[in-house]
């Protein structure tokens, strides 16, 4: 039973297919956030480059292109059309920065990118990756690797941090950080990958990820690879939950629900800056907008 006195509604089930919202979220959200378009150095196998990828610009208003700024933070590179947007730093927050300080990112090599193309709308993806109770029936070999009682989900100001202890020392063993709007650090013992999804229609989103290493002599990388087979493999997992997920919210079988404070807290301060970022705009009154708390 959800205690609705300390919850909030979901989002309508409309705002996951309408291209309406699609084109105001295109707007109003990746039209005025840093992005992040992945390491500065150029990955090691270029072949999971695709147009969505490439056609970044595409995601922002088209009067704003020639007006992309651009930062770099810790080896990676993030761009904004928004004039008035806070430098890098500022805008990923001290407590996220700090998370991060442990990780030598700016020290590890490149590795390869992968791009899966999902059909599902961006917000579908972004409330998959900040829950973790789908771990045991979607991920049955992370499952295995880390202790899923252990599982917390922390929300900060602007990102979530998940973490769990691993069952035998396995490469689960590191952190797992998300940042508004569509960015995640996955953080591993021996590197990383850089996780982005981008919205490509209504009802489409690329997911993007770049891996780092902290070696890459010849037995590290046998082990590197199997970190990128497994990270494949999970989103391959996700993939399908997720499709999975926005054909029952076309169905018109679910309209919107309440998100329960113990498990979707990280859920539900996504859907309030979805709502907020939307602010008084041409959609707020038909999506029932509340304010952030």
């Amino acid at each position: 039973m959800v205690d609705r006195a300390s919850s909030i509604r979901t989002l309508p089930a409309s705002d996951y297919h309408d291209p309406a919202v699609h084109v105001v979220e295109r707007d109003v959200i990746f039209g005025r956030e840093w992005l992040c378009l992945g390491p500065t150095a150029a990955p090691s196998d270029p072949s999971g480059v695709t147009p969505p990828l490439v056609g970044w610009a595409d995601l922002v208003p088209q009067e704003g292109g020639d007006r992309v700024a651009t930062a770099t933070w810790r080896g990676l590179r993030f761009a904004t059309v928004d004039p008035g947007a806070p430098n890098i730093e500022a805008w990923l927050g001290d407590e996220f920065v700090d998370r991060c300080a442990a990780f030598p990112v700016e020290t590890w090599a490149a590795g390869p990118r992968l791009v899966h193309e999902l059909a599902c709308n961006w917000k579908t993806y972004t409330d998959n990756y900040l829950e973790g109770y789908h771990i045991p029936f979607v991920h049955p070999a992370l499952a295995r690797a880390i202790d899923v009682s252990s599982y917390v989900v922390e929300v900060h100001d602007g990102w979530v941090a998940h973490s769990a202890q691993a069952r035998d020392g396995s490469v689960a063993t590191g952190a797992w950080l998300y940042h508004w709007p569509n960015l995640a650090l996955n953080f591993y013992e021996h590197g990383m990958s850089v996780e982005r999804w981008f919205p490509t229609g209504p009802r489409t989103c690329a997911l993007v990820l770049d891996f780092l290493f902290a070696d890459t002599g010849h037995e590290a990388m046998v082990r590197n690879r199997l970190d990128v087979e497994a990270s494949a493999r999970i989103c391959v997992e996700d993939r399908v939950i997720c499709e999975l997920v926005q054909r029952n919210l076309e169905s018109s079988a679910f309209d919107e629900g309440w998100l329960a404070p113990e498990h979707e807290s990280a859920l539900a301060d996504f859907h309030r800056r979805v709502r907020r970022a939307r602010g008084s705009g041409p959609l707020a009154s038909r999506t029932g907008a509340q304010p952030v708390v």
